[in-house]
């Protein structure tokens, strides 16, 4: 979709505005960072039990690894929601600015991108690969169309919304074919834990933001407050479980080995 933005810009707006447009993409795609490597690590396991028809273990696999992709791009989220010129201005200069509502969106676009990205795993894990092409084509011509319509309006604001626009359809789009096709709903109730964990430290973020001024040290210290407070409203809400205990144990086992 991103590519389908450049190409529409470039042809109503011009070369500038897509250079201008191409800063906020890197920065909104490291939210996708993590659940890559995520997936990665987890789904061949998941792809193992569903092969022994485990369906118990492949919901519960997917449950935890949908809650952690969002124990760790909530905070990242909210701080590009939160402070995207800062982001912007470390990473490509002042010169690049006009792209802080459409890292907005974009943000907006890669978390929902970041869950998509299970139930993409477990449609293509039961060999539904000519459903998962009809949905990214149908998708990528509903941003085109969108794009035609709102890029020459408002410019490089308007292709960052229709690729959210797009990317939350399509999200919606694989999770009830996820429900349809293999009766898995990966959510969990504890889930409502770490939604709840987020709002306090983004409240005082927004507090501290109108008296302190913004730079990359403040933002490193402001930033490194909020994960901190983050972290320990989720233990103390027990936002974490057994399972998730597991998880750690597992990766701490990869990263040695």
């Amino acid at each position: 979709m991103p590519q389908i933005d450049s190409f529409t810009i470039g042809y109503f707006k011009g070369t500038l505005d897509v250079g201008i447009y191409n800063a906020a993409i890197p920065i909104a795609w490291l939210i996708a960072f993590f659940p890559s490597l995520f997936t990665r690590l987890f789904f061949p396991l998941v792809t193992k039990e569903f092969s022994k028809k485990n369906l118990g273990v492949v919901k519960e696999l997917s449950k935890q690894v949908i809650k952690w992709i969002l124990i760790v791009n909530l905070p990242f989220f909210l701080l590009m929601m939160l402070f995207p010129g800062v982001f912007i201005n470390i990473l490509f200069g002042s010169e690049y600015l006009g792209a802080e509502n459409s890292l907005r969106f974009l943000a907006i676009a890669y978390l929902f991108s970041s869950i998509t990205v299970i139930f993409y795993n477990l449609i293509s894990m039961i060999g539904k690969s000519k459903l998962i092409l009809t949905n990214i084509v149908a998708i990528s011509l509903l941003n085109l169309i969108l794009n035609i319509f709102l890029v020459p309006i408002y410019g490089i604001s308007g292709a960052a919304f229709a690729t959210m626009i797009s990317q939350i359809i399509l999200s919606l789009i694989f999770f009830f074919q996820t429900k349809y096709y293999v009766s898995i709903v990966p959510l969990k109730r504890k889930m409502w834990g770490i939604l709840f964990s987020i709002i306090p430290p983004t409240i005082l973020l927004i507090y501290l933001k109108k008296f302190i001024a913004i730079n990359l040290l403040t933002l490193f210290l402001q930033g490194s407050l909020f994960i901190l407070f983050y972290l320990f409203l989720i233990f103390i809400t027990s936002s974490l479980d057994k399972n998730d205990i597991m998880i750690l144990e597992t990766i701490k086992k990869k990263i040695i080995t």
